[in-house]
């Protein structure tokens, strides 16, 4: 078992894009960290608004991977350290090509907190004010 956590304002965020893309991206982040992290893990979601774009991150306290892995992990069929887990490396790489739709970044680094990955994807918010 491990813990997730949610982390954001108490506010509306609205993105011009698909849900489903959106969806894609949230699943597969969270599923890389609930697959790589130990027992007793702590994953945590933040999402937040600064200006024109809205912000996307999970981090985690697992185990981490080499700056050069982390280098590669958003191209196709690149994997860290722990091939013996399911997967066949492409969760990231959907992730990078639905940013790049999205005229948006990815970011993958060494929590400096946690110590685990901090990934974060950046959207462009190119929509007027939410409604709600």
């Amino acid at each position: 078992q491990q813990s997730l956590s949610f982390d954001y304002a108490q506010q509306s965020y609205c993105l011009d894009t698909s849900p489903t893309l959106v969806s894609i991206v949230i699943d597969n982040l969270v599923l890389n960290a609930h697959k790589y992290c130990h027992e007793g893990a702590q994953i945590i979601v933040e999402l937040t608004q600064q200006a024109a774009q809205i912000s996307l991150t999970v981090r985690d306290d697992g185990q981490t991977v080499t700056e050069e892995t982390i280098n590669h992990l958003s191209e196709r069929f690149v994997r860290g350290s722990q091939t013996h887990i399911s997967g066949s490396g492409l969760g990231l790489s959907i992730v990078q090509q639905i940013m790049d739709i999205h005229h948006g970044t990815m970011t993958v680094s060494i929590d400096s907190k946690l110590g685990g990955l901090n990934i974060t994807c950046i959207f462009p918010n190119r929509t007027q004010p939410c409604a709600v």
